[in-house]
């Protein structure tokens, strides 16, 4: 946990929640080569697991007002997620942090954190959008709505940190402000390197790479949402082949239509 002066600190300048993540990703990157990604606004991610999370806080008004920042990262043992988009995962999990020395490097990355944080208050930098270009979730990548099942495409995020997505069937874009539990961001896995879609009796499994050397993003569509399936490739415009596995028929023809 962190506390800073918060008299200074106007949430309209920049998101403190999500520069606190994009300064963790880049201390871990920096130390232990480890690119974990940001997923918007306060999830830290590795391969898709859940590695950390971020709360922030504002106590007190005015000179004696501050922020309190908590970080959590799983070091040695990850814990169970039911009911998660994500599983979580722990640095001990792949060595990827000295486990003899976490009091020492955790008080490291304190620092780094009071050093970035400090600046960013008292500046009102907005370096966090390249920082987010690169530990963040990509443009393009897509999102879907939990009670409508209404996909979406991650546009660039808003001068003040929003998120800004654009649904797949309507021209104006949505924009969460704070963490809205009925939009979640699809898993990305980035070790496939080809767009495959497996098409089964229940879903449609669908992989595709955004652009060279991104992360590969996966996708289940359940078989009543196949009518999407056109619109979503029209979003994605997959650059690189497309491989079928069993196809239903409501599927098939689905697909027939999209590539025509």
């Amino acid at each position: 946990t962190l506390v800073l002066p918060g008299q200074s600190y106007s949430p309209e300048r920049f998101p403190l929640t999500l520069l606190t993540g994009l300064a963790i990703a880049h201390f871990l990157e920096e130390n232990w080569a480890v690119k974990a990604t940001v997923k918007w606004p306060n999830d830290l991610l590795l391969g898709g697991r859940k590695l950390g999370g971020i709360l922030t806080q504002m106590i007190g008004q005015g000179e004696q007002s501050a922020i309190v920042i908590g970080v959590g990262l799983n070091i040695h043992q990850a814990p169970d997620l039911p009911g998660g988009e994500h599983r979580a995962v722990a640095l001990a999990e792949y060595n990827l942090a000295p486990m003899d020395s976490v009091e020492s490097w955790g008080k490291e990355l304190l620092v780094h954190l009071q050093a970035v944080l400090t600046k960013a208050i008292a500046t009102g930098n907005n370096a966090w959008q390249k920082s987010f270009d690169r530990y963040g979730t990509a443009v393009g990548s897509l999102w879907q709505n939990r009670q409508s099942a209404q996909w979406a495409t991650q546009q660039k995020l808003s001068a003040t940190g929003a998120m800004m997505l654009k649904p797949v069937d309507q021209e104006n874009s949505v924009t969460l402000n704070s963490v809205d539990h009925a939009w979640y961001w699809h898993w990305q896995n980035p070790s496939r390197h080809t767009a495959i879609a497996d098409m089964g009796h229940s879903a449609t499994k669908l992989w595709w790479p955004l652009q060279p050397d991104r992360p590969v993003w996966q996708l289940t569509i359940a078989e009543q949402e196949s009518q999407t399936f056109a619109k979503l490739l029209e979003q994605l415009q997959p650059s690189a082949p497309l491989y079928c596995g069993a196809v239903n028929q409501p599927a098939l023809v689905s697909l027939q239509k999209s590539l025509n």
